[in-house]
């Protein structure tokens, strides 16, 4: 199979998802860069929670670049590399979360996210090796479902991560510190672009939304967009700071 055989709206949900996972996996970058220069430890896990929760979307950009190299789909790789990571991704989240915002809760919250986190590592890898059907089945050549099990984990690390994004976005909003608070306001919007483009990136798997290009521009948008002001809301670049603090004076 190559790129001749894909319709012209399987080519195009390709390339959008590697333009949301290169993105993803630069800001992430980023901002694990900043903690290499201040020595700042969140700024690590911060970056690292971005890298390892788009995670969820690296088997289609991988699976483009198979079919651009005319070679085989090994799905149950796929089902690893887009399920493996997403729990380190929320522990890695719920500290930073707690660090920043809510110390008092890293002796309750942290462990109970952890303990959830590892059981559902274990059972990921043993039905891997047992039973692969479990987490998901192959439905054609580079193609992939993913069943009840996992599809219901992955929205709940995504509703945890959102929820509490959301609240650590509006204590931002609280300070009196106007750069604090624009950080605040790219990280609302990383958020809740986020939310959406998640909820209807489910719909379309679901087939409940139209398939076209159309929706599909609009789903990746969200996503993009969620990329790109996650990253800003942890590095404000100083021209873009004073302008927007400028205008909010």
């Amino acid at each position: 199979m190559g790129l001749e055989q894909l319709s012209q709206l399987e080519l195009l949900q390709y390339v959008l998802i590697i333009v949301f996972v290169g993105i993803a996996l630069a800001s992430g970058v980023k901002i694990i860069i900043r903690y290499f220069k201040y020595k700042v430890r969140i700024l690590l896990t911060f970056g690292l929670t971005w890298i390892f929760l788009s995670s969820a979307w690296w088997g289609s950009a991988i699976i483009f670049f198979l079919i651009l190299s005319n070679l085989p789909l090994i799905y149950e790789f796929d089902l690893l590399i887009e399920h493996v990571f997403l729990p380190v991704g929320l522990i890695l989240w719920t500290y930073s979360f707690c660090e920043v915002s809510y110390p008092h809760l890293k002796k309750t919250l942290l462990p109970l996210i952890i303990i959830l986190g590892t059981l559902y590592e274990v059972l990921l890898l043993y039905f891997l090796l047992t039973d692969p059907a479990v987490i998901g089945r192959q439905t054609g050549e580079y193609e992939t479902t993913k069943t009840i099990f996992t599809q219901s984990f992955t929205a709940i690390i995504l509703a945890v991560f959102i929820i509490t994004g959301v609240i650590f976005s509006m204590k931002s909003l609280q300070t009196n510190d106007l750069r604090i608070v624009w950080k605040g306001r790219f990280l609302l919007v990383a958020f809740v672009s986020m939310a959406i483009g998640a909820v209807l990136n489910l719909i379309w798997d679901f087939n409940i939304l139209p398939k076209n290009a159309i929706t599909l521009v609009i789903i990746r948008i969200f996503l993009i967009v969620s990329s790109i002001f996650y990253y800003l809301g942890f590095h404000l670049p100083e021209g873009l700071a004073r302008r927007l603090i400028k205008e909010l004076k």
